[in-house]
């Protein structure tokens, strides 16, 4: 019976001690949860400090750039009240990192129990200040009404912030736009283009031309070529493809696509009204979308076009029409009749002997006078530097008003000494073996109202296409009333020769016209453009951020703020 007592008393002894066990582990699972969960709490609370004081200090920023215009120098660290009386706990870790005009933000959230959180954040000012100017140079081809591409020269892009042009590597924003409503975009050589072609009518491909970017139309499109598209095809309007064509994106229109011969479309294919596929050799290798129906006109029942999905009678979205733009957004005759009231010298500056060179600064124009007892540089004193606002209303430059420029043979043209201007009320025409000569931290800009002529073996020496003060270094604007797209009547602008051309051709009225075998570096708009011969464009990316028409003066106004990432 003893025994039995004794077996009983343990047995209890370790029950008891067991139901301790699991009574002390309850408690300390519920205090550490209590602890993980303040934990989690603490931490909450320190990201959202963190946050907080991430838009804080860009709302800070925001202000303060919109206050004085000016990136600050120093990051503000401002307080914030809570509607309860509190304040957001956080700190700035260290003071900012520029690089131009975005800079890296780092804030510290604080919360209970020692909780830290670190959050960052990349933003972006728009600009220093206030700016008031237009961006007109935005593809490599702008023409408000045509654009005739007929050569075999290669048309791209580069970007000379970041390097010299490279053929072995060329960029692909060389875009050709069309402005005016209605415009027609007609490809009729077999000149590589690596960019976009915006039409605000109709696109016509007759010629061999690749076009490496989309091709956007608001009317019909036509590709007769038997050649390579790297991009989509989207219009407003109808779709012809024909030929062995082959596009490497996918192809959408508005109303019926054809797609004959042996044309391929490695994409999709959709259309508001019907597709069809006229020849056995024409494919779609994914999908067939249309709001009408999807057809063939020949015999062979056993072919299948479309190697994908095929749906009928589908409600496909439709496709913007590309909008026009204002084909002279920095509206060209307000700064030509500024210049037309300048008092004139009745001067034509032309290259002759014994006066072949000429060297112009914004304090004078001087020539170097080759006869035998003279070998020397001296002033031409009938060249009379005049004031004017340019594109700056709040500043006045040096502008020299010509009545003809005519450089040819062995005439020499140096600009040096800062931004030059000139006011041509005639022909502005460099040709035969002349040369012109910009230094690094210098430009011309010339206004012309006659006809413009850049020629035979005429050459420039190398320079960026936008300078070190992030103006084009050599700026033509042509002021050329012409209504026909056809002919070189009444005046017009023409580029050819064999040699290298950097200049920006701003010409809204007028046709341009590029031939020849010489290169362009720069960008090219007229009323109407046309490319022929092998000259080859590079358009140099850095004249998309040129604003034309902007006050030098900065202003302090509404400071916009990009958020670019956050962590």
């Amino acid at each position: 019976m003893n025994k039995n007592n004794g077996i009983a008393l343990v047995s209890v002894l370790l029950v008891t001690f067991a139901i301790m066990i699991i009574g002390m582990g309850t408690l300390m699972l519920t205090n550490s949860n209590l602890m993980v969960s303040q934990n989690l709490v603490s931490h909450s609370v320190a990201r959202t400090n963190a946050e907080a004081g991430i838009d804080a200090v860009i709302v800070a920023l925001q202000n303060e750039v919109a206050a004085t215009g000016r990136l600050p120098a120093s990051m503000p660290q401002p307080s914030v009240l809570l509607p309860g009386g509190g304040t957001v706990d956080y700190r700035l870790t260290r003071e900012p990192v520029w690089n131009g005009n975005i800079a890296l933000i780092e804030v510290e959230g604080l919360g209970p129990r020692n909780a830290r959180y670190m959050s960052e954040a990349v933003i972006a000012f728009t600009s220093d200040g206030v700016n008031s100017g237009v961006r007109p140079f935005t593809g490599v081809v702008q023409a408000c009404d045509y654009v005739d591409l007929r050569g075999s020269g290669q048309i791209d892009s580069f970007d000379s912030r970041t390097g010299s042009y490279d053929a072995g590597s060329p960029g692909r924003s060389a875009h050709v736009q069309l402005l005016g409503s209605d415009g027609l975009a007609e490809l009729r050589g077999n000149a590589p283009i690596y960019g976009n072609v915006y039409s605000t009518g109709t696109f016509l491909a007759t010629g061999s031309s690749a076009v490496h970017g989309d091709i956007h139309a608001t009317g019909d499109i036509s590709m007769t070529a038997s050649t390579n598209y790297a991009g989509n095809v989207i219009t407003a309007g109808r779709l012809e493809i024909s030929n062995t064509a082959r596009i490497a994106g996918s192809v959408s229109a508005n109303g019926d696509i054809r797609i004959t011969n042996g044309a391929t479309i490695n994409g999709n294919a959709t259309a508001g009204g019907d597709i069809t596929f006229t020849n056995t050799g024409a494919r779609v290798r994914q999908n067939a979308l249309a709001g009408g129906t999807v057809s063939y006109t020949h015999n062979n029942h056993a072919i299948r076009h479309v190697e994908g999905v095929t749906r009928e009678h589908g409600s496909p979205s439709p496709n913007a029409p590309v909008p026009p733009m204002d084909c002279d957004p920095i509206g060209l005759p307000s700064y030509v009749e500024r210049f037309s009231g300048l008092p004139t010298d009745n001067a034509t500056l032309t290259a002759g002997w014994p006066t072949t060179q000429f060297r112009i600064t914004p304090d004078n124009v001087s020539h170097y006078d080759d006869t035998h007892n003279v070998k020397a540089w001296t002033v031409a004193s009938e060249f009379t530097p005049q004031q004017a606002h340019v594109f700056d209303d709040a500043f006045r430059s040096t502008v020299y008003k010509f009545n003809d420029v005519d450089f040819a043979s062995n005439g020499r043209l140096e600009i040096a000494g800062g931004d030059v201007v000139m006011f041509v009320d005639g022909d502005f025409k460099i040709a035969g073996d002349a040369a012109l000569t910009i230094a690094p931290d210098s430009s011309l800009t010339v206004f012309v109202t006659g006809t413009t002529e850049l020629s035979g073996s005429f050459r420039m020496n190398d320079i960026n296409v936008v300078n070190t003060e992030g103006v084009p270094a050599f700026a033509i604007f042509s002021s050329v009333q012409q209504d026909s797209l056809s002919g070189w009547q009444p005046k017009g602008v023409k580029l050819s020769g064999n040699g290298k051309l950097v200049a920006t051709v701003y010409a809204p009225f007028t046709n341009v016209e590029f031939s020849g075998s010489g290169e362009i570096y720069g960008s090219v708009l007229g009323k109407g453009v046309s490319v022929t011969g092998n000259g080859r464009i590079h358009f140099d990316e850095a004249l998309g951020d040129v604003e034309v028409g902007s006050g030098g003066e900065e202003v302090a106004g509404e400071a916009i703020v990009l958020l670019l990432s956050r962590r």
